[in-house]
């Protein structure tokens, strides 16, 4: 029995919201925040299903994607919204974030979203940094680097919103809508590391990844993020 528990603990914990916070950030006083990336990636799989009822999730699939920008174009103006609750005033800089890069792999990522299910913000990076990247303390701390002749105690800031097909008695497919968004300093510690899911429009058969599907999961997740009870973070 001990195996079954601590699955579930494990699921439960992987859905639960939460927003940990830096004593350096106040909700009084926000600092300047600058978006570095804010990306939607979904998950291209549906619900089990082959001959007729494959290919009509193929097609679903292929035309939600078509209209990602409609729903990506939502999240960072909602996400400003929320952070400004959590003491940044983030701004987008597309041409800061770019530097001296020759190629802007995120429009190149944005010619394959029908394919590729994938979006990139255009007035961000393709650089996908979220609560679940391993490892990342060296790309925070090389963005840091890179960023930090902006404002003083500037954070730097990644959204990313991932879509996994949940299927419900075999035939009723459900979005999750998680929201993962990551703050640092110039230094590359963590300033905000948050979390939450929320849940699209129930159909049968095939995952609804519209644009009102989507934002439905996106706009509970947002709501749980506001009500979440923060943590403050452990200092290194």
């Amino acid at each position: 029995m001990l195996p079954v528990v601590v699955l579930l603990s494990s699921l439960t914990g992987c859905y639960a919201t939460k927003v940990v916070r830096s004593t350096d950030l106040s909700p009084d006083a926000p600092a300047p925040g600058l978006m570095v990336s804010t990306i939607i990636e979904t998950s291209q799989s549906n619900s089990s299903g082959g001959g007729a009822v494959g290919l009509a999730q193929a097609v679903v699939a292929l035309a939600n994607n078509g209209e990602l920008d409609k729903f990506g174009t939502t999240v960072e103006p909602a996400v400003t919204t929320w952070l400004g609750t959590q003491g940044l005033a983030q701004k987008t800089d597309k041409a800061r974030v770019m530097g001296d890069k020759a190629t802007d792999w995120g429009k190149v990522a944005n010619d394959f979203t029908v394919l590729s299910g994938t979006w990139v913000d255009p007035d961000g990076l393709a650089l996908r940094v979220a609560t679940d990247t391993l490892f990342a303390g060296g790309t925070l701390k090389a963005m840091g680097a890179k960023l930090g002749a902006g404002e003083a105690k500037e954070a730097f800031v990644y959204t990313t919103v991932t879509v996994v097909p949940l299927t419900e008695w075999f035939v009723v497919g459900t979005p999750r809508v998680r929201v993962s968004v990551v703050a640092h300093d110039v230094e590359g510690n963590e300033l905000l590391r948050a979390r939450a899911w929320g849940v699209g429009k129930r159909t049968a058969f095939v995952v609804d990844r519209s644009p009102e599907s989507l934002q439905k999961g996106f706009d509970e997740a947002i709501a749980k993020l506001a009500a979440a009870e923060v943590e403050a973070a452990t200092k290194k």
